[in-house]
């Protein structure tokens, strides 16, 4: 593993103000995170603990209220988006929740879609082995709306790692899958990672935090702990104290 980091912030605020009281929430409370070149990075923490925030910020698609992001490099926390997508375009991407993907499209069309969109010449064979891998290559020619929700969140992580990102965010990517599915798309995940490339893992799942390399553990914005080779006995033990003794 390199430890040149594809991503990093340093002392990350993110507060939020209410629009009619003014009252204030502390999303991100002085965050110092940095994913290194080929490291698998998961974190973890109770809902409303600031992990989607994290990501979305880090990403690039969240301004900090104070602190600095780099990303591939390149600062980005007071830049525009259009100047910011630009950063993307050099090798970041995204698995959300919500798949992003065209309906009316073939499983095997969508995986290529951000090639036709770039103007880079399309490779058939290797978007089907990535679906192949992901156990969809049987219902690549089939439209997405024809999918289940499973199927389909299969094919969004196959359309982000035939692109073959430097770095991949993803925000709960095995939540629409059964447990086989989901222990799959880690894997893929996992390897990605052994082939040099970051991931930025945000889960509920502690059994797949812990196939990390390392886990932050977030609590009212804050991070509570930062586990080097994590195992999932000390994480739910550490979940089920409260965090009372981190």
């Amino acid at each position: 593993m390199n430890f040149s980091p594809l991503a990093l912030c340093q002392d990350l605020w993110v507060t939020f103000e209410h629009p009619k009281t003014g009252t204030k929430t502390h999303s991100l409370r002085g965050l110092n995170v940095a994913i290194a070149e080929g490291e698998m990075l998961s974190v973890v923490g109770p809902s409303g603990s600031g992990k989607s925030t994290l990501l979305h910020t880090l990403a690039g698609f969240q301004q900090p209220t104070r602190g600095s992001v780099n990303l591939l490099g390149q600062e980005i926390s007071r830049l525009k988006p259009s100047k910011i997508a630009r950063v993307h375009r050099q090798g970041v991407g995204f698995i959300f929740q919500s798949y992003n993907l065209i309906e009316s499209l073939t499983a095997l069309e969508n995986v290529l879609l951000t090639s036709r969109f770039a103007h880079v010449a399309l490779d058939k064979d290797r978007a089907l082995r990535t679906l192949e891998h992901l156990n969809m290559g049987h219902r690549a020619h089939q439209r997405v709306a024809d999918l289940s929700g499973g199927e389909q969140q299969r094919v969004a992580v196959a359309r982000v790692l035939y692109n073959r990102p430097k770095i991949l965010f993803a925000d709960e990517p095995t939540g629409a899958l059964d447990s086989e599915s989901s222990a799959t798309v880690i894997q893929t995940l996992k390897e990605l990672a052994h082939h040099g490339s970051s991931v930025f893992l945000v889960t509920h799942d502690l059994e797949e935090a812990s196939q990390a390399d390392s886990c932050l553990l977030l609590r009212d914005g804050a991070l509570q702990k930062h586990l080097v080779a994590p195992e999932e006995d000390q994480l739910w033990s550490i979940m089920k104290q409260g965090y009372a003794h981190v």
